[in-house]
């Protein structure tokens, strides 16, 4: 009987087996978290819609422009938009209890996004904004003021709408 003699360059190496494998892992691994990613974000957003129509039919929005998603103590939609007076609005909108009404605030009502910015700036002159967005608690509506302030510490800082007194604040080490 006669031994099949190989050379090394016919030869199979363990080597490229384990390349192989770990290259189909790998692929497998980003198609996987690349899948999650997408049906989280589909899942981030998918009230966005069904909160704008909300929004217009059930107070006094005539033009949805923006959807943002708040989590606080409940979740809410915040659809941002013209009322019919022509001014800006905000839809608070909660998430979970679709029994409670859409809360509909005025922007004649409530401190605007510029003066709570400007009194933020006085108060922080050293620090880096990251947002200002509307925000809502049992309280009532909140600016969330995010920010870089100047010993590196991620800042959340929540002020009442309607006079800019501070309600909340939140510190993370980076």
């Amino acid at each position: 009987m006669k031994r099949q003699q190989f050379s090394p360059s016919t030869e199979r190496s363990y080597l490229a087996y384990i390349v192989w494998g770990i290259a189909i892992i790998a692929i497998i691994v980003v198609v996987y978290f690349l899948y999650m990613y997408i049906q989280i974000m589909q899942d981030k957003t998918a009230t966005f819609t069904e909160s704008k129509e909300i929004a217009i039919n059930q107070t006094q929005l005539t033009r949805a422009d923006d959807v943002l998603r708040y989590h606080g103590s409940s979740r809410y939609d915040i659809v941002t938009g013209i009322a019919e007076n022509e001014e800006k609005a905000f839809v608070f909108i909660p998430i979970k209890d679709k029994k409670t009404k859409p809360i509909f605030v005025s922007s004649l009502d409530v401190i605007s996004e510029e003066q709570m910015l400007n009194a933020w700036k006085q108060d922080c002159t050293s620090c880096r904004l990251e947002t200002i967005q509307p925000a809502y608690e049992k309280q009532g509506p909140l600016w969330e003021i995010t920010y870089t302030d100047e010993d590196n510490r991620y800042v959340i800082k929540t002020y009442q709408m309607k006079d800019g007194n501070l309600y909340d604040t939140l510190y993370f080490n980076q």
